[in-house]
């Protein structure tokens, strides 16, 4: 290993004195930006792992205890397994020691080894627009004990389709893709270790019924505050349609059709399809919990509303608009249900466009998981989603907006 180690230092000092000889031959050769060339390194990296995080940690739990608010785990195989992992995340060898990556003003990522009994690594991440947070690469039977003081759970194992990421439970199909058609011979399937949460769909978020089950209706639960936010009176976070990191306002993020970050802007039904929004053209409104952010967010059976959801409680609950929430200086609506008497507050968060905030305190904008629901009607189907939007004079629960404008989630459940 020594031996290895120095070689490729000497090789690495040829190359540098080789390179510094061939800069000498030609002063006047034209010199590429460092600094420049540095930040572009810095974006690549910092879009690789946030790439990396939804393709290799897509069954990211949170632990539910008190004092671990910004602690996540994963569940790996083994110890090698992890080991694996935290070097993609750094992309680059791993030698088990401390180690701290900065990338700029794009954020940092630090790997250890973990002292913890169970857990395997610990990955912090500090990066910019998404909160901050340490992932806990643990043990099945880590994880296990972990969620037990909140939910049941129990190890699932998902063979995934490489070309459309349809997800298959406990073994890959015998042939085609029941999505995208593929035989097996022409699509690859990944192994995706995850657990499953049986007896608390919360998953410690607080809940309030706004409809009963009955009559072939399912329950209706919905969250207490947006995605993003500490208390029912912040506003929370932002998202462009299908994002599941969010921005707050201030964070200068670009909410138009001219980031390229934003991927489902201006996009078909196929478009959708393939690389996974949506499972085929025929269910345009439930968003794959991939994309979702209310799921991504709070885990358990949290989803991002449809706009059935929204019409049902725009026309069987009580709509009263307030200037000052609870003497908060918050405006927004107090939305009861008429069957349950569970009550909720929708802050007029306004919305973004670009990276300016547009009518906080005038109207509120909340996604809903389908799509071209309202957008074919209005000849944009290409770049519209379907959303809640009301003002003080009334709430419409089938409006439409454009996907790259940041708009507020709010999490229901069944």
């Amino acid at each position: 290993m020594k031996k290895t180690i120095v070689s490729r230092l000497m090789l690495i000092s040829l190359f540098v004195i080789l390179g510094a000889a061939l800069s000498s031959c030609d002063d006047n050769e034209p010199q590429q930006d460092s600094t420049q060339k540095d930040e572009a390194l810095d974006e690549e990296e910092y879009n690789r792992i946030k790439g990396y995080i939804l393709n290799e940690f897509d069954e990211i739990w949170f632990s539910p205890s008190d004092d671990s608010k910004n602690i996540r785990l994963f569940a790996a195989q083994n110890e090698e397994q992890s080991h694996a992992l935290c070097e993609g995340v750094i992309n680059k060898e791993w030698d088990g020691n401390d180690v701290t990556i900065s990338y700029g003003e794009y954020g940092s990522v630090s790997v250890t080894p973990s002292i913890e009994n169970g857990v395997y690594d610990e990955i912090s991440f500090n990066l910019k627009e998404i909160q901050p947070f340490t992932l806990f690469i643990a043990s099945q039977e880590y994880c296990a004990k972990e969620n037990s003081t909140s939910s049941a759970t129990v190890d699932v194992v998902w063979w995934e389709c490489e070309t459309c990421l349809e997800r298959y439970k406990n073994n890959p199909p015998e042939a085609a893709c029941r999505i995208c058609g593929r035989h097996k011979d022409f699509t690859r399937y990944r192994r995706v270790m995850g657990t499953e949460v049986l007896n608390d769909p919360f998953n410690g978020h607080e809940a309030v019924l706004m409809r009963k089950a009955g009559n072939g209706v399912e329950a209706l639960y919905i969250g207490t505050t947006n995605v993003g936010a500490g208390n029912k009176t912040e506003i929370g976070k932002y998202f462009w349609w299908g994002d599941i990191v969010g921005a707050y306002s201030n964070s200068g993020f670009d909410f138009s059709e001219n980031n390229p970050a934003i991927k489902t802007y201006n996009k078909s039904a196929w478009d959708l399809v393939e690389p996974g929004y949506f499972t085929s053209r025929e269910d345009m409104n439930n968003l794959r919990s991939r994309f979702d952010a209310a799921s991504f967010n709070w885990g358990g059976k949290w989803r991002m509303p449809t706009w059935k959801d929204w019409s049902w409680l725009k026309f069987n609950c009580s709509w009263t608009w307030t200037e000052n929430y609870e003497s908060s200086g918050v405006k927004g609506y107090i939305v009861k249900s008429n069957e349950t008497e569970g009550e909720i507050f929708l802050p007029a968060a306004g919305y973004c466009k670009g990276s300016e905030l547009i009518y906080p305190q005038v109207l509120g904008k909340y996604w809903s998981r389908g799509s071209f629901r309202a957008g074919y009607d209005a000849g944009d189907g290409y770049k519209t989603s379907d959303i809640l939007r009301f003002t003080p004079s009334t709430a419409y629960p089938d409006y439409s907006e454009y996907r790259c404008m940041g708009l507020s989630v709010r999490p229901v459940s069944n």
